[in-house]
């Protein structure tokens, strides 16, 4: 009721700030030119190596990885094991999104800095555009940020451009 939009921008502002300098993560965004990349006119479908991406945009937000998984190529068997990365949950805000120009859709990829020597891929599996509940907004007053769930994606399907 006393919720003027001064108190909500200070909060957001004061936020975008703390996100920014002490929290410091960022991911890189990838994302795909849907007019420049060529579909096939039956199915609509993308012919591989043939996906056009837009300038990677490094986008700062805070971010989780899942614990990795243990997963096996044959079940039966038990042999063939490999380690699978863990999904990514990562939580933007709407306004930085706003001021890079950007949006994160459903089938972009992005870069998360492991180390120096390392860079994992995921593909956007939920980009958190239907953020109506109230932990998405502040004090129900309009949406502040998004979470984007990911998964890994495998290097032989994208290693970055």
């Amino acid at each position: 009721m006393f919720y003027s939009e001064e108190s909500l921008r200070f909060e957001i502002d004061t936020a975008i700030d703390y996100l920014s300098t002490d929290v410091n993560q960022t991911v890189v965004l990838y994302r795909i030119d849907k007019i420049k990349t060529v579909t096939d006119d039956l199915y609509n479908e993308v012919k591989k190596n043939s996906i056009v991406y837009k300038t990677p945009i490094e986008i700062p937000c805070s971010y989780k990885l899942e614990q990795a998984e243990n997963k096996s190529y044959d079940k039966d068997k038990g042999a063939s094991r490999y380690l699978q990365t863990g999904k990514l949950t990562i939580n933007v805000f709407v306004d930085v999104l706003k001021k890079l120009n950007c949006d994160i859709n459903y089938g972009d990829y992005i870069a998360v800095k492991i180390d120096i020597n390392n860079i994992q891929y995921f593909t956007v599996s939920n980009d958190g555009v239907k953020n109506y509940d109230n932990k998405h907004t502040l004090y129900g007053i309009k949406p502040v940020y998004r979470t984007i769930e990911c998964v890994p994606v495998d290097p032989i399907k994208f290693k970055g451009i």
